[in-house]
């Protein structure tokens, strides 16, 4: 967190939203579309990337694990709003490789029906459509879902606290002020997580071999272990299915 700010005092200023979900609801949440067409939108939260903020951390905490709130939720909420998000996790077992997972796929376990997550960085993006309002989706059911996966799929976590921000302030500030530090923090752990397979990917193009070495075995292994990954995942969700 900030110097003069911990977590827990930031989350001493919002309100535990939390929602308890049967994996049978959660499952009912599932969606293959990532699109809201600006017609059928409620709310866009975070959509100027002025006012949108993405932080994680791994703080341990006197808190329960759950979902907080500083500001309105979505259905009190109309057109463009700002949003600070951030995700809170700690456990033994939790490694930076484990941590750089999970920030590769937030927005992908964000992922509920008739809402749009998009943003890179530092930034999110969430676009709630009017059925999905209409339904009863908001940020305490959002949220809930989040936790949920992020507990089925990664038994390490022993702490996981996810906070929404949906108004301008002190704690807006302050959210906005980690996520610019964690930002700058990201590429070190990406480039720490490589190092530990083997691999700089600072020597390699983003898209294929560059063809600026020789070396295009070093880009088809990396491609591999991309592949792997994802192969995993795909594994994990189908034994949940």
């Amino acid at each position: 967190m900030t110097k003069n700010v911990t977590w827990d005092e930031l989350l001493a200023l919002a309100t535990d939203v939390s929602e308890s979900l049967s994996s049978e609801f959660v499952e009912s949440l599932k969606t293959k579309s990532n699109f809201v067409l600006k017609t059928n939108t409620a709310v866009d939260l975070g959509e100027n990337p002025n006012r949108s903020y993405l932080s994680f951390s791994r703080e341990t905490s006197i808190f329960p694990n759950g979902v907080y709130l500083i500001g309105p939720d979505i259905n009190e909420l109309p057109g463009s709003q700002p949003l600070a998000l951030q995700l809170n996790i700690s456990g033994q077992r939790v490694t930076d490789e484990l941590l750089y997972l999970i920030i590769q796929n937030l927005k992908r376990e964000l992922q509920v029906r008739g809402v749009m997550v998009k943003g890179s960085g530092n930034k999110i993006w969430l676009r709630f459509s009017v059925d999905s309002i209409a339904e009863g989706l908001n940020l305490s059911v959002l949220g809930s879902a989040l936790l949920f996966r992020l507990r089925e799929e990664y038994d390490e976590l022993e702490t996981v606290q996810v906070l929404f921000i949906t108004v301008e302030g002190r704690a807006f500030d302050i959210v906005k002020e980690t996520s610019e530090a964690w930002s700058k923090e990201q590429e070190a752990l990406k480039a720490q997580v490589w190092d530990k397979r083997g691999y700089n990917f600072k020597d390699c193009h983003v898209i294929g071999h560059c063809g600026k070495c020789a070396d295009k075995k070093l880009c088809a292994n990396i491609k591999k272990i991309d592949r792997i990954l994802v192969h995993k995942h795909q594994e994990q969700e189908n034994k949940n299915e």
